[in-house]
Protein backbone atom coordinates (compact mmCIF):
# COMPACT_ATOMS: atom_id res chain seq x y z
CA UNK A 1 0.00 0.00 0.00
CA UNK A 2 2.65 2.39 0.39
CA UNK A 3 4.86 1.85 -2.19
CA UNK A 4 1.76 2.13 -4.34
CA UNK A 5 1.33 5.63 -2.66
CA UNK A 6 5.22 6.42 -3.28
CA UNK A 7 4.83 5.74 -6.75
CA UNK A 8 2.02 7.76 -7.39
CA UNK A 9 3.48 10.38 -5.45
CA UNK A 10 6.56 10.03 -8.13
CA UNK A 11 3.98 10.64 -10.88
CA UNK A 12 2.55 13.28 -9.37
CA UNK A 13 6.52 15.30 -9.05
CA UNK A 14 7.61 14.44 -12.28
CA UNK A 15 3.69 15.71 -13.79
CA UNK A 16 4.93 19.05 -14.48
CA UNK A 17 8.09 17.66 -16.50
CA UNK A 18 5.93 15.11 -19.03
CA UNK A 19 2.40 16.57 -18.94
CA UNK A 20 3.20 18.99 -22.14
CA UNK A 21 4.77 16.28 -24.15
CA UNK A 22 1.97 14.27 -23.40
CA UNK A 23 -0.51 17.19 -24.79
CA UNK A 24 1.27 18.02 -28.00
CA UNK A 25 4.38 16.74 -30.28
CA UNK A 26 7.37 18.33 -30.28
CA UNK A 27 8.20 20.69 -32.93
CA UNK A 28 11.72 21.04 -34.78
CA UNK A 29 12.54 24.22 -33.40
CA UNK A 30 11.37 22.80 -29.75
CA UNK A 31 14.04 19.78 -29.87
CA UNK A 32 16.54 21.54 -31.17
CA UNK A 33 16.74 24.27 -28.51
CA UNK A 34 15.83 21.21 -26.24
CA UNK A 35 18.94 19.74 -27.46
CA UNK A 36 20.69 22.79 -26.83
CA UNK A 37 19.72 23.03 -23.32
CA UNK A 38 20.77 19.32 -23.16
CA UNK A 39 23.87 20.23 -24.05
CA UNK A 40 24.60 23.04 -22.15
CA UNK A 41 22.83 21.36 -18.68
CA UNK A 42 24.95 18.21 -18.82
CA UNK A 43 28.37 20.58 -19.40
CA UNK A 44 27.49 22.74 -15.93
CA UNK A 45 26.92 19.23 -14.32
CA UNK A 46 30.39 17.74 -15.55
CA UNK A 47 32.04 21.26 -13.83
CA UNK A 48 29.73 20.35 -10.76
CA UNK A 49 27.54 23.53 -11.31
CA UNK A 50 24.49 21.75 -10.40
CA UNK A 51 22.42 24.89 -9.09
CA UNK A 52 22.58 25.99 -13.01
CA UNK A 53 22.52 22.99 -14.74
CA UNK A 54 19.13 21.90 -13.43
CA UNK A 55 16.89 24.36 -15.08
CA UNK A 56 18.24 23.44 -18.06
CA UNK A 57 17.96 20.21 -17.82
CA UNK A 58 14.22 20.72 -16.89
CA UNK A 59 13.63 23.33 -19.62
CA UNK A 60 14.86 20.69 -21.74
CA UNK A 61 12.83 17.90 -20.67
CA UNK A 62 9.42 20.24 -21.29
CA UNK A 63 10.56 21.31 -24.67
CA UNK A 64 11.42 17.06 -25.58
CA UNK A 65 10.47 14.66 -22.88
CA UNK A 66 12.87 11.55 -22.93
CA UNK A 67 14.68 9.16 -20.59
CA UNK A 68 18.00 10.07 -20.72
CA UNK A 69 17.20 13.46 -20.26
CA UNK A 70 14.84 12.72 -17.26
CA UNK A 71 17.18 10.84 -15.53
CA UNK A 72 19.91 13.39 -15.95
CA UNK A 73 17.16 15.47 -14.18
CA UNK A 74 16.89 13.05 -11.61
CA UNK A 75 20.71 12.61 -10.90
CA UNK A 76 21.03 17.09 -11.26
CA UNK A 77 18.04 17.43 -8.45
CA UNK A 78 20.09 15.21 -6.13
CA UNK A 79 22.93 16.48 -6.24
CA UNK A 80 21.18 20.12 -5.30
CA UNK A 81 19.57 18.63 -2.54
CA UNK A 82 16.00 17.88 -3.75
CA UNK A 83 15.96 14.61 -2.75
CA UNK A 84 11.89 14.09 -3.14
CA UNK A 85 11.77 15.67 -6.54
CA UNK A 86 14.71 13.24 -7.52
CA UNK A 87 13.57 10.15 -5.88
CA UNK A 88 10.06 10.33 -7.66
CA UNK A 89 11.96 11.32 -10.90
CA UNK A 90 13.85 7.94 -10.91
CA UNK A 91 10.68 6.00 -9.84
CA UNK A 92 9.61 7.65 -13.57
CA UNK A 93 12.77 6.71 -15.08
CA UNK A 94 12.32 2.91 -14.15
CA UNK A 95 8.74 2.76 -14.76
CA UNK A 96 9.44 4.01 -18.53
CA UNK A 97 12.36 1.76 -18.87
CA UNK A 98 10.40 -1.05 -18.05
CA UNK A 99 7.47 -0.09 -20.56
CA UNK A 100 10.37 0.01 -23.29
CA UNK A 101 12.08 -3.04 -22.61
CA UNK A 102 15.71 -0.93 -21.04
CA UNK A 103 15.99 -3.60 -18.58
CA UNK A 104 19.50 -2.26 -17.07
CA UNK A 105 18.20 1.54 -17.03
CA UNK A 106 15.20 0.33 -15.28
CA UNK A 107 17.54 -1.34 -12.43
CA UNK A 108 20.22 1.84 -12.56
CA UNK A 109 16.80 3.94 -11.72
CA UNK A 110 15.03 1.88 -9.28
CA UNK A 111 18.31 1.56 -7.14
CA UNK A 112 19.31 5.52 -7.41
CA UNK A 113 15.28 5.48 -5.97
CA UNK A 114 15.98 2.88 -3.46
CA UNK A 115 19.25 4.87 -1.82
CA UNK A 116 17.38 8.18 -1.86
CA UNK A 117 14.17 7.05 -0.14
CA UNK A 118 15.82 6.59 3.73
CA UNK A 119 16.66 9.82 2.91
CA UNK A 120 13.42 11.62 2.27
CA UNK A 121 12.24 14.08 4.44
CA UNK A 122 8.08 13.65 4.67
CA UNK A 123 5.64 15.68 5.79
CA UNK A 124 2.45 14.27 7.36
CA UNK A 125 -0.45 16.47 8.19
CA UNK A 126 -3.05 15.24 11.39
CA UNK A 127 -6.28 16.85 12.14
CA UNK A 128 -8.23 15.59 15.00
CA UNK A 129 -12.10 15.65 14.40
CA UNK A 130 -11.32 15.66 11.06
CA UNK A 131 -15.14 16.72 8.68
CA UNK A 132 -16.11 14.12 6.20
CA UNK A 133 -14.83 15.25 2.87
CA UNK A 134 -11.96 17.30 3.94
CA UNK A 135 -9.80 17.82 1.03
CA UNK A 136 -5.38 18.52 1.79
CA UNK A 137 -3.77 20.25 -0.84
CA UNK A 138 0.18 20.65 -0.53
CA UNK A 139 2.09 22.88 -2.98
CA UNK A 140 -1.35 23.53 -4.88
CA UNK A 141 -1.27 19.72 -5.35
CA UNK A 142 -4.02 17.24 -3.84
CA UNK A 143 -2.88 14.09 -6.03
CA UNK A 144 -1.79 11.59 -3.68
CA UNK A 145 -2.03 13.26 -0.87
CA UNK A 146 -4.52 13.44 2.38
CA UNK A 147 -4.31 13.04 6.54
CA UNK A 148 -2.42 10.78 8.32
CA UNK A 149 -0.08 10.11 5.24
CA UNK A 150 3.33 10.59 4.62
CA UNK A 151 4.15 12.53 1.57
CA UNK A 152 7.70 13.11 0.31
CA UNK A 153 8.71 16.37 -0.50
CA UNK A 154 11.60 18.54 -0.60
CA UNK A 155 13.34 20.72 1.96
CA UNK A 156 11.84 24.41 1.52
CA UNK A 157 8.73 26.28 2.50
CA UNK A 158 5.61 24.11 1.91
CA UNK A 159 2.32 25.61 1.56
CA UNK A 160 -0.82 23.76 3.41
CA UNK A 161 -4.55 23.98 2.75
CA UNK A 162 -7.04 22.08 4.10
CA UNK A 163 -11.23 22.27 3.22
CA UNK A 164 -14.18 20.48 3.32
CA UNK A 165 -17.92 21.39 2.60
CA UNK A 166 -19.41 24.15 4.54
CA UNK A 167 -16.53 24.60 6.88
CA UNK A 168 -13.89 27.76 7.03
CA UNK A 169 -11.04 27.08 5.07
CA UNK A 170 -7.45 26.67 6.72
CA UNK A 171 -3.81 27.17 5.49
CA UNK A 172 -0.50 27.06 6.88
CA UNK A 173 2.94 27.70 5.79
CA UNK A 174 5.40 25.07 6.80
CA UNK A 175 9.22 24.94 6.49
CA UNK A 176 10.72 21.51 5.81
CA UNK A 177 14.43 21.59 6.42
CA UNK A 178 17.42 19.36 5.03
CA UNK A 179 17.81 15.79 6.80
CA UNK A 180 14.33 16.57 8.87
CA UNK A 181 13.02 13.47 8.80
CA UNK A 182 9.37 13.24 9.03
CA UNK A 183 7.66 16.42 9.96
CA UNK A 184 4.37 16.07 11.42
CA UNK A 185 1.79 19.29 11.01
CA UNK A 186 -0.82 18.96 13.82
CA UNK A 187 -3.88 21.50 12.59
CA UNK A 188 -6.54 22.88 14.63
CA UNK A 189 -10.25 21.75 13.59
CA UNK A 190 -12.21 23.27 11.01
CA UNK A 191 -14.42 25.90 12.05
CA UNK A 192 -17.94 25.02 10.98
CA UNK A 193 -19.06 27.80 8.35
CA UNK A 194 -21.49 30.23 9.58
CA UNK A 195 -24.99 29.79 8.03
CA UNK A 196 -26.44 33.36 7.32
CA UNK A 197 -30.49 33.00 7.48
CA UNK A 198 -32.40 34.16 4.77
CA UNK A 199 -33.54 37.63 5.43
CA UNK A 200 -37.37 37.36 6.47
CA UNK A 201 -39.61 38.97 3.94
CA UNK A 202 -40.71 42.49 3.97
CA UNK A 203 -43.78 42.59 6.14
CA UNK A 204 -46.63 43.85 3.81
CA UNK A 205 -48.66 47.40 4.52
CA UNK A 206 -51.84 47.22 5.90
CA UNK A 207 -54.09 48.47 3.19
CA UNK A 208 -54.98 52.28 4.28
CA UNK A 209 -57.81 52.91 6.50
CA UNK A 210 -60.99 54.31 4.32
CA UNK A 211 -61.59 58.04 4.65
CA UNK A 212 -63.99 59.33 6.80
CA UNK A 213 -66.93 59.96 5.24
CA UNK A 214 -67.56 64.10 4.54
CA UNK A 215 -70.80 65.21 6.36
CA UNK A 216 -72.85 67.28 3.59
CA UNK A 217 -72.61 71.06 4.63
CA UNK A 218 -76.42 70.70 2.42
CA UNK A 219 -79.24 71.54 4.63
CA UNK A 220 -83.22 72.05 4.62
CA UNK A 221 -82.41 76.03 4.72
CA UNK A 222 -80.56 75.67 1.84
CA UNK A 223 -82.77 73.20 0.18
CA UNK A 224 -85.87 75.99 1.01
CA UNK A 225 -83.17 78.95 0.08
CA UNK A 226 -83.34 77.13 -3.42
CA UNK A 227 -86.80 76.15 -3.88
CA UNK A 228 -88.14 79.47 -3.36
CA UNK A 229 -85.48 81.53 -5.33
CA UNK A 230 -86.60 78.81 -8.17
CA UNK A 231 -90.26 79.61 -7.98
CA UNK A 232 -89.04 83.55 -7.49
CA UNK A 233 -87.02 83.11 -11.25
CA UNK A 234 -90.21 81.42 -12.91
CA UNK A 235 -92.33 84.22 -11.35
CA UNK A 236 -90.21 86.77 -12.79
CA UNK A 237 -89.85 85.24 -15.91
CA UNK A 238 -93.86 84.65 -15.88
CA UNK A 239 -94.33 88.55 -15.15
CA UNK A 240 -91.86 89.76 -18.08
CA UNK A 241 -94.13 87.47 -20.19
CA UNK A 242 -97.39 89.37 -19.14
CA UNK A 243 -95.72 92.52 -19.59
CA UNK A 244 -94.88 92.18 -22.71
CA UNK A 245 -98.04 90.72 -23.37
CA UNK A 246 -100.30 93.74 -21.93
CA UNK A 247 -97.87 96.03 -24.26
CA UNK A 248 -98.75 94.66 -27.05
CA UNK A 249 -102.26 94.64 -26.21
CA UNK A 250 -102.42 98.35 -25.15
CA UNK A 251 -100.95 99.07 -28.93
CA UNK A 252 -103.42 97.22 -30.64
CA UNK A 253 -106.13 98.75 -28.66
CA UNK A 254 -104.93 102.65 -29.23
CA UNK A 255 -105.52 101.78 -33.01
CA UNK A 256 -108.76 100.57 -32.23
CA UNK A 257 -109.57 103.95 -30.37
CA UNK A 258 -108.92 107.00 -32.14
CA UNK A 259 -109.14 110.06 -30.12
CA UNK A 260 -110.62 108.40 -27.08
CA UNK A 261 -113.70 106.75 -28.78
CA UNK A 262 -113.47 102.94 -28.80
CA UNK A 263 -115.79 100.60 -31.08
CA UNK A 264 -116.29 97.28 -29.75
CA UNK A 265 -112.93 95.54 -30.28
CA UNK A 266 -111.33 98.17 -29.43
CA UNK A 267 -112.71 98.35 -26.17
CA UNK A 268 -112.42 94.43 -26.22
CA UNK A 269 -108.43 94.42 -26.73
CA UNK A 270 -108.02 97.45 -24.02
CA UNK A 271 -109.67 95.10 -21.28
CA UNK A 272 -107.25 92.05 -22.51
CA UNK A 273 -103.90 94.72 -21.78
CA UNK A 274 -105.57 95.79 -18.31
CA UNK A 275 -105.73 92.17 -17.31
CA UNK A 276 -102.64 91.08 -18.98
CA UNK A 277 -100.99 93.47 -17.07
CA UNK A 278 -102.22 93.25 -13.46
CA UNK A 279 -101.23 89.48 -14.07
CA UNK A 280 -97.63 90.97 -14.99
CA UNK A 281 -97.43 92.89 -11.50
CA UNK A 282 -98.70 90.48 -9.43
CA UNK A 283 -96.04 87.71 -10.93
CA UNK A 284 -93.32 90.11 -11.07
CA UNK A 285 -93.76 91.05 -7.05
CA UNK A 286 -94.22 87.51 -6.28
CA UNK A 287 -91.30 86.19 -7.79
CA UNK A 288 -89.22 89.44 -6.17
CA UNK A 289 -90.62 87.86 -3.10
CA UNK A 290 -89.45 84.91 -4.02
CA UNK A 291 -86.21 85.43 -4.83
CA UNK A 292 -85.68 87.38 -1.99
CA UNK A 293 -86.42 84.76 0.49
CA UNK A 294 -84.39 82.16 -1.20
CA UNK A 295 -81.39 84.70 -0.77
CA UNK A 296 -82.06 85.40 3.09
CA UNK A 297 -82.43 81.46 3.98
CA UNK A 298 -79.36 80.63 1.76
CA UNK A 299 -77.72 83.39 3.80
CA UNK A 300 -78.98 82.50 6.77
CA UNK A 301 -78.47 78.58 7.01
CA UNK A 302 -76.18 77.48 9.41
CA UNK A 303 -73.20 75.84 8.76
CA UNK A 304 -71.54 72.15 9.94
CA UNK A 305 -70.02 73.51 12.58
CA UNK A 306 -73.46 75.17 13.89
CA UNK A 307 -75.22 72.06 13.46
CA UNK A 308 -72.86 69.82 15.16
CA UNK A 309 -72.97 72.49 17.91
CA UNK A 310 -76.64 72.86 18.17
CA UNK A 311 -76.90 69.03 18.13
CA UNK A 312 -73.97 68.69 21.11
CA UNK A 313 -76.24 71.62 23.22
CA UNK A 314 -79.23 69.82 22.38
CA UNK A 315 -80.92 68.89 25.82
CA UNK A 316 -81.09 64.73 26.34
CA UNK A 317 -84.33 63.21 28.13
CA UNK A 318 -82.75 61.27 31.12
CA UNK A 319 -85.38 57.89 31.96
CA UNK A 320 -86.65 57.72 35.40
Amino acid sequence: MRSSLFALLACVVVSTVTAPALAAEPTADDRERASALFEEGRGLAKEGKFAEACPKLEESQRLDPGIGTLYNVADCLEHVGRLASAWAAFLEVARLAKLTGQGDREQVARGRADKLAPRLAKLRITMTGAPPGARVVVDGRSEGVSLDVDVPVDPGEHAIAVSAPDHVPLEKAVRVEPGSGLVVVDLPKLEPRATVAPPPPPPIAPPPAPAPPRESTWTWHKTAAVAAAGAGALGLGAGGFFGLRASSQWSDAEASCPNGACNDAGYTQWEDARSSARVANVMVGVGVVLVATGVVLWVLAPSQGDSRASALAAPRQVRR
